[in-house]
């Protein structure tokens, strides 16, 4: 099995190599080599009883400038898995602006979800990709369900959510939102007390990639992605589903705005969850994402996907 190679972006690496050198000294285990994506468990077991509240109005400050670089020390190491995650420079972002800022959309939500279709809502955003949102909640529905929703500036996907038929949704993220649907509270924190599975669905978009760069002012963090993904399981009911829109393509990272997630970091992301199926912006029907497609989108380039997961116990 170790023998087995894999395209990374230093190369066509031995199993063997990336075990030793990446999945070793992260904190991962090889369950097994599965393709496209290895299945992974972590080392050691998040504890949901040691997680209450995260409060993104603390997590950003607005008065911490974002850096340029990575510091050249353990951060850089770790947001590079070694050597094993490319990184570009070539798009300084401060997003600090956006903290005080209500997108106007939201003043518009009602007469949107009245009135525009699924295809027309996805026009307001940033991303016309997150249709493939839209695909995989016709094939894995959620009417009559409460969910949490983590997004960026603008709420398409609260949008195709309530489209969708949810029972209750919250939303919150790192910029304001405001809400007059009774179905939708809105505010800056995931609290989780005494253990509670609160939500029968998680939606994410436009964040989970951005977190822990510092563009928000926010410290850098090389997991801070991870370390949502296990709130996420830990206010989702058991067989709870996971919707994650996010960039795939060659594991790099565009400093300081944006992961791109590959073979490596997506089993990372994924591995206390099973993945049910894919969707892109194109398809109704799922729609897979093999080794090669990963390997021919060119470095720094990404397409966005939609991952369906569904919570299983901590592998």
């Amino acid at each position: 099995m170790l023998r087995q190679k894999f395209k990374t972006y230093s190369g066509t690496e031995l199993l063997s190599d990336i075990k030793d050198l990446v999945l070793d000294q992260f904190g991962f285990d090889l369950k097994k080599a599965t393709s496209p994506f290895l299945t992974l468990r972590k080392s050691q077991k998040w504890d949901c009883s040691d997680y209450t509240t995260v409060d993104f109005r603390e997590l950003v400050q607005a008065a911490r400038k974002p850096v340029k670089y990575l510091p050249d020390n353990k951060w850089a190491h770790q947001f590079l898995l070694g050597k094993f995650v490319g990184v570009t420079y070539v798009n300084y972002t401060d997003s600090r602006k956006m903290l005080g800022e209500i997108e106007e959309s939201w003043h518009h939500l009602n007469e949107m979800l009245h009135e525009w279709s699924p295809r027309e809502i996805v026009k307001i955003g940033r991303n016309p990709e997150i249709l493939s949102l839209h695909h995989a909640l016709l094939k894995y529905p959620i009417a009559n369900q409460n969910g949490l929703i983590l997004s960026h500036i603008d709420p398409v996907a609260e949008l195709l959510a309530l489209k969708a038929q949810a029972a209750s949704l919250f939303s919150t993220g790192l910029t304001r939102r405001a809400s007059k649907n009774y179905r939708l509270q809105v505010g800056h924190q995931i609290a989780h007390v005494n253990n509670t599975q609160n939500y029968d669905f998680v939606i994410t978009s436009g964040v989970l990639e951005k977190l822990g760069l510092g563009s928000f002012g926010e410290e850098l963090d090389a997991w801070a992605d991870l370390d949502l993904l296990n709130i996420f399981h830990c206010v989702l009911r058991p067989g709870g589903l996971l919707y994650l829109e996010l960039p795939v393509g060659k594991d790099n990272i565009i400093f300081n705005g944006l992961r791109i997630y590959g073979i490596l970091r997506i089993p990372m992301l994924i591995s206390d969850f099973e993945l049910i199926a894919t969707f892109d912006s194109e398809h109704l029907e799922p729609s897979e994402i093999s080794a090669k497609f990963l390997w021919d989108i060119e470095n720094f380039r990404a397409a966005r996907r939609t991952l369906v997961l569904r919570k299983t116990g901590f592998l």
